[in-house]
């Protein structure tokens, strides 16, 4: 246990929030014991609290500034749930790297691989500047 989110940070390669708004997300990530103070520069900073996209926008800001990667991933599930290891991570647009971190920490993620590809083939196929629910489209045209 650490005394601050700073002090956490410092000593982690990755560092995943999970709070229920954006006023909870600030205090966890900005000011000088928030995490952003003590992550080393190429930290994985995660967030999966319930907070608005204008926050997260604001974190991948702040992180970027310190040379950290953001990922915006919100979970599904309850506290039981999260007790027995059953979160649904949504990924959206950060698939691919989720696939090469995992990678790099010899982490299976079998049903992201799958999703990865079926998301490059959408992108192959012409869909890649719409919604990631035209991921759809190919499958309906049979390409």
């Amino acid at each position: 246990m650490a005394p601050t989110p700073a002090a956490a940070a410092a000593r982690a390669d990755v560092v995943i929030s999970m709070v229920s708004d954006d006023e909870a997300s600030r205090q966890v990530w900005i000011g000088e014991s928030g995490a952003l103070a003590g992550a080393r520069p190429s930290t994985v900073l995660i967030e999966s609290s319930t907070v608005s996209p204008e926050q997260i926008e604001a974190l991948a800001a702040a992180a970027a500034q310190r040379k950290c990667d953001c990922l915006d991933a919100p979970v599904t599930g309850t506290k039981s749930h999260a007790a027995n290891r059953q979160l649904l991570f949504l990924m959206k647009k950060d698939l691919v790297y989720a696939q090469r971190e995992a990678r790099r920490y010899g982490i299976g993620l079998a049903t992201a691989a799958a999703a990865e590809r079926v998301f490059q083939h959408a992108i192959e196929t012409g869909h890649g500047d719409q919604d990631f629910a035209a991921v759809v489209e190919p499958l309906r045209s049979g390409s």
